[in-house]
């Protein structure tokens, strides 16, 4: 998908799907970075909403670690 030429806004249906097309392309995107190959075709709008994702799915994983350490010092004996 990176690097074609298409508007991935048409592939995605807005309805805030648990893995949307976008969170593809965003994951294809950052390991062709990594790679080092050209990245630069990809809209700043859908850039920006990737990052916004990517955060978001950060804090996500940030919540879940804390409620899992939360839960395992309340089963520690005292």
């Amino acid at each position: 998908m990176v690097g074609q030429d298409f508007d991935p806004r048409d592939m995605c249906c807005m309805s805030g799907c648990a893995h949307c097309v976008l969170d593809d392309l965003y994951e294809e995107a950052t390991k062709a970075e990594a790679e080092g190959k050209d990245v630069s075709k990809i809209d700043p709008a859908i850039k920006a909403f990737m990052d916004m994702e990517k955060k978001q799915k950060e804090k996500a994983r940030l919540r879940e670690e804390a409620k899992k350490l939360k839960e395992a010092q309340n089963e520690v004996p005292s």
